[in-house]
């Protein structure tokens, strides 16, 4: 499967930034804070963007990099989790190594082993062994952080801001700054997949269906209700999540700016697969993989799209 990726930011800014990898290639990881972003290929290319002013993107430099660029490592990353001036990579030896906070210039091995691991803004959520979760809520200018024994082994953990949702045995559990582990409704045990960011989680059923635990900022919803159905994959943000139904369709839910009321609208582009979206106050990146991407998605509809996420007025009708 040929694998074009399509990176770009608000056209006021720039234009497109495309990688075009060749046919074999996937991708392992990529993941985006406020301020830059990290793209990691199968053949262990790693493509970097965006603020390096805290040597977030550890490549020893000041550099600011204005599109993606690929950057050798003495590592082999497999993954990299991107915080607020901060960067968790791990490697093919399942070892942890942290860049940024204008401490770490280049991916140094963090002091603690885990087995899996979260990021959002400046919140950890670490799990020590198959049982033991640690969550730190200021790294890494604090490695305070408050523990809790889980009933089994995670197939999933997602940091938000000052929490981390657990899925274990199909259940969602989330764990607060408080250290205290609460069971989430609803009381199914077939979850699937997570997503937290902010305020709320995004948990996906086994039946295709989407649900959401918390609220966005400012805007409890009046009922408990289920997102959607039929949904195959999702990611959430602060004022929106953006989710992709099997006929290929693209959906937002959030916020209209226009009448301050939360809505749902689809966004009009057909692609393949979702593989990931990130969107902050200037900035716009989306991935996708696809047999010519580039003829599905042309240049203007990227930057329709991008300069509507943006600028969040024209979202929902």
């Amino acid at each position: 499967m040929k694998c074009e990726i399509f990176c770009f930011r608000n056209p006021e800014i720039s234009g497109n930034m495309d990688i075009k990898c060749d046919h074999n290639e996937e991708i392992l990881s990529f993941s985006s804070s406020t301020k830059h972003s990290v793209l990691i290929l199968s053949n262990n290319y790693v493509y970097v963007f965006g603020n390096n002013s805290k040597y977030q993107l550890g490549t020893n430099k000041y550099d600011n990099y204005s599109k993606f660029e690929r950057e050798i490592y003495s590592h082999e990353f497999i993954e990299a989790q991107c915080g607020n001036d901060f960067t968790i990579w791990k490697d093919s030896r399942k070892k942890f190594y942290i860049s940024g906070y204008d401490t770490y210039k280049t991916p140094t091995l963090m002091p603690f082993e885990c087995q899996m691991l979260s990021v959002f803004g400046n919140t950890l959520a670490i799990l020590i062994d198959s049982i033991n979760i640690r969550l730190y809520t200021d790294f890494p200018r604090s490695y305070e952080f408050i523990s809790c024994i889980l009933p089994d082994k995670p197939l999933q953990i997602s940091a938000g801001e000052s929490f981390v949702s657990i899925l274990i045995n199909g259940s969602l559990f989330l764990m607060n700054k408080s250290g205290n582990l609460l069971r989430i409704p609803p009381y199914i045990a077939n979850i699937v997949s997570i997503s937290s960011t902010h305020t709320y989680t995004l948990a996906l059923d086994s039946d295709h269906t989407l649900h959401m635990h918390g609220d966005l900022p400012d805007h409890p919803r009046q009922y408990q209700n289920p997102i959607s159905q039929d949904v195959i994959s999702f990611k959430a943000f602060k004022n929106h999540c953006i989710f992709q139904k099997s006929n290929l369709q693209l959906w937002l839910y959030g916020q209209n700016h226009i009448t301050n009321r939360l809505a749902l609208r689809p966004v009009h582009l057909e692609i393949d697969h979702l593989i990931e979206a990130y969107t902050s106050s200037d900035t716009y990146t989306l991935l996708y993989s696809s047999h010519n991407l580039s003829k599905v998605l042309p240049k203007t509809n990227l930057e329709e799209l991008s300069y509507q996420l943006d600028s969040q007025i024209d979202l929902f009708t």
